[in-house]
């Protein structure tokens, strides 16, 4: 059984934490969760989304994660 932190990803440590964010992107999305993103999906584009739309807002300290 894994170990389930749950906290909040402050903006300093978020950039080293987009690729495990993408992969848990990618994954719930190809499993058929239903959250606004259209199959197919690629890694890229699921990375790309956490550092184009969601980042900016971390940074700014109007968006948590």
């Amino acid at each position: 059984m894994n170990n389930l932190e749950i906290g909040i990803l402050e903006a300093d440590k978020f950039s080293h934490s987009v690729g495990e964010l993408s992969e848990m992107l990618h994954t719930c999305i190809h499993a058929g969760a239903s959250i606004n993103f259209i199959l197919p999906i690629t890694s890229f584009e699921s990375e790309q989304y956490w550092n184009t739309t969601i980042l900016p807002g971390v940074l700014k300290g109007t968006r948590m994660v």
